[in-house]
């Protein structure tokens, strides 16, 4: 109907707020990362993301304190982080490059996990569609602004486009935003976030696979404990939260 399409200024504000969180600081984040990480241990590290949701809804939004077992999980995989950190291969922790992108990979889940329960909260239009493309808009103007504000704009050849890359990028547009993206914006609407974000179970182990087989990346036996390790934290903090609305 038309009442649904009508948006305020306030609506666009909440929707930046949401776009500037999730696909700047959290999606921009990651890929801007990757191009110094692996993607296997950037999956890892973005696993990380309930455990976030879980520690800003307790400190910040003053919600439940997280019982035992979500507790329990938050350490395990604070933990797992520090290790992940701790098995990186003396020559990349050498590289500046690599220690800011590192620096900027473990902030980027904190800044989704913060989208993530900024979108429950701010005033958005009824329409999930109309809501959902309005904050995909905003943030993507936001990551466009800081490419070029970075000189990014001269690294761009159309004429160099491989349709293996144009086939990736219309890969990552339907299935990364459109399904991906909508979904769980959907799911923080109708569900528990910690819930929602529980996607991060399956996200290291298909990264870890697809960058054997595709990239070549290889992880060392530190990589692989501190991947075991975050993922049990996630079960536990997800299995804890679950407990506590039971």
């Amino acid at each position: 109907s038309r009442g649904e399409i009508d948006t305020t200024w306030r609506q666009w504000r909440g929707a930046a707020m949401v776009g500037g969180l999730m696909l700047l600081g959290g999606t921009g984040g990651v890929a801007w990362s990757e191009m110094e990480i692996p993607s296997n241990i950037a999956a890892i590290l973005v696993a990380t993301v309930p455990l976030w949701i879980a520690l800003i809804r307790w400190i910040a939004l003053r919600h439940d304190r997280p019982g035992r077992v979500a507790t329990a999980g938050l350490l395990l995989g604070f933990a797992g982080t520090i290790l992940l950190v701790r098995s990186t291969p003396a020559s990349d922790a050498a590289s500046q490059e690599y220690g800011i992108s590192l620096i900027v990979l473990m902030i980027a889940p904190f800044l989704w996990a913060t989208g993530s329960l900024v979108s429950r909260i701010v005033d958005l239009p009824k329409s999930p569609a109309l809501a959902i493309s309005m904050q995909m808009l905003t943030g993507g103007l936001f990551c466009l602004m800081s490419g070029l504000a970075m000189g990014e704009g001269s690294l761009v050849h159309l004429e160099a486009i491989s349709l293996k890359s144009a086939a990736a990028l219309a890969y990552l547009v339907t299935f990364g935003s459109i399904v991906g993206f909508s979904s769980y914006i959907w799911l923080l609407k109708k569900t528990d976030p910690a819930l929602a974000s529980s996607y991060a179970y399956v996200n290291p182990v298909v990264a870890i696979t697809l960058g054997w087989v595709l990239a070549g990346e290889s992880m060392n036996a530190g990589s692989l404990l501190a991947a075991g390790v975050i993922l049990l934290a996630v079960v536990l903090i997800v299995r804890g939260t679950a407990r506590l609305r039971q």
